[in-house]
């Protein structure tokens, strides 16, 4: 079966290919075949001496972004980095940084960013080439919408029958199956690295949907109304059982519901500062753990509580060694995981994003990772009021900048990556600085009419990637 993983991963490549050769929307070839990488390869990997870790999220990064280049080179060679795009090119170079600056080497910095860079950055420019107008960020969000539902079967099977998709056609387990048992039935893991990024995967997806419906940006899909398939797709998203996604999605809804009645933005606001608050005040020691695990087990319940605690008291190791190289950090080869006096490591493991890239990249790494997914939100909260987010025409824009100000907020406490959240962040960043976009209601209605959520061919993007008026 093991011949399934590598008929996935490297046949992956020509079937990108092809994709993009056959199909004439080439905007449509890289959400699939961004889509397709994230829901159905293999968690697996293969390390080159002297190219990048190949791997599921390298190979959705780099392998579209390849077939871009080869085959709409054109579109492509428009692109133009913005200010706005310095967090994602910071955090692809700095673990260079961290390498030069703990005597590693210059060797071993370009190593490290060529194993770095191409899981996080291509995805976002790609975002940047085809989403960043109207007729992207619509295109992308029914992506959003469509993958979840792909899910929902295989979800249900696994809930009820445990995860083992992966293992059927690939042959292993992708992660320890007696961390999915929840209740009196399973997390789903389908095809992901965990069943905590497939609830999260479902909740985001659910998210966008009910935006979509409840601003009437979309009303009908597949022929269908669209809450035909949204109804369905939220109740598997709850029957994922995870207390984290599930209260991601009450928090996220709250504040756009809040947004679209009182036209109050204060909530989004608060969201944007959680990450940083809570990774300021967990140095700091501001924020305690003990205090923390007590609440947790309070309103959810010992067991809830208990995973919180594994994960804080990791924080707690791990934020001691950083902060003796706070800037640059640790660099990598495992330098940065705390020890005892005899080099023996002390953790169990790591389960948050966040103290990952710190202890490996500093806070030259944390920061623009953590700005990489926070920009869109702010630069959305900047623009205009409200109605920015709300309006039919600007609520995938919304929606999707919702849905990555949830996901930091994850990182928090997991380590979940997806290249969809990366496509959404270029596309949201580089429509929202587009000067054609209004900055408050008035100047919305003569640009962005209601009549345009009403009629999807309406949506579509001017030549040069400008609302259509």
């Amino acid at each position: 079966m093991l011949f399934m993983v590598d008929v996935a991963l490297f046949g992956y490549i020509p079937f990108v290919f092809w994709l993009f050769a056959a199909m004439r929307d080439k905007r449509q070839a890289m959400i699939w075949s961004v889509l397709l990488g994230v829901l159905f390869l293999p968690i697996a990997g293969y390390k080159v001496t002297g190219l990048p870790q190949y791997d599921k999220i390298s190979a959705v990064n780099m392998v579209p972004f390849l077939a871009a280049v080869l085959f709409d080179w054109p579109r492509v060679s428009r692109l133009r980095p913005r200010w706005f795009d310095l967090p994602v090119i910071i955090f692809c170079f700095a673990p260079l940084f961290s390498s030069l600056s703990n005597d590693l080497g210059l060797y071993d910095g370009i190593s490290e960013v060529l194993n770095h860079a191409p899981a996080w950055g291509p995805c976002y420019f790609l975002g940047r080439i085809y989403c960043a107008d109207l007729a992207g960020l619509r295109a992308l969000a029914i992506a959003f919408i469509a993958g979840g539902l792909i899910y929902v079967p295989f979800c249900l099977y696994e809930i009820r029958m445990s995860p083992q998709f992966h293992c059927l056609v690939y042959g292993y387990h992708q992660h320890n199956i007696l961390q999915q048992m929840r209740y009196d039935g399973f997390r789903p893991m389908v095809f992901m690295q965990h069943g905590l990024a497939v609830s999260l995967w479902m909740v985001c997806c659910s998210m966008i949907g009910i935006i979509l419906w409840r601003t009437k940006a979309i009303t009908q899909l597949w022929g269908l109304p669209i809450s035909w398939w949204v109804v369905p797709l939220t109740i598997t998203a709850f029957m994922c059982k995870s207390l984290g996604a599930i209260l991601i999605m009450v928090f996220g809804l709250l504040a756009f519901y809040i947004m679209k009645v009182a036209k109050y933005r204060i909530i989004i606001f608060i969201l944007v500062l959680v990450p940083p608050i809570y990774m300021a005040g967990r140095l700091t020691g501001v924020i305690d753990r003990t205090q923390v695990t007590t609440f947790m087990t309070e309103q959810f319940g010992q067991e809830r509580s208990q995973s919180l605690d594994s994960r804080m008291e990791q924080e707690d190791l791990f934020s001691a060694k950083v902060m003796s190289r706070p800037i640059f950090g640790w660099g990598g080869w495992g330098r940065s995981w705390p020890t005892d006096e005899n080099g023996n490591n002390i953790t169990r493991g790591l389960d948050s994003l966040w103290v990952m890239f710190l202890g490996c990249t500093g806070f030259t790494g944390l920061i623009s990772m953590t700005l990489m997914f926070l920009t869109p939100g702010i630069l959305m909260l900047k623009r205009g009021t409200a109605a920015l987010w709300t309006h039919p025409a600007g609520a995938a824009a919304g929606a999707m900048s919702t849905i990555l100000i949830m996901y930091m907020i994850d990182n928090l406490f997991n380590a979940m990556q997806n290249p969809m959240y990366l496509v959404a962040a270029g596309a949201v960043n580089g429509w929202v600085m587009q000067a054609a976009v209004p900055a408050d209601e008035a100047a919305m209605q003569p640009v962005l009419t209601a009549r345009a959520a009403k009629s999807p061919a309406s949506l579509r993007s001017s030549p040069r990637g400008q609302p259509a008026t």
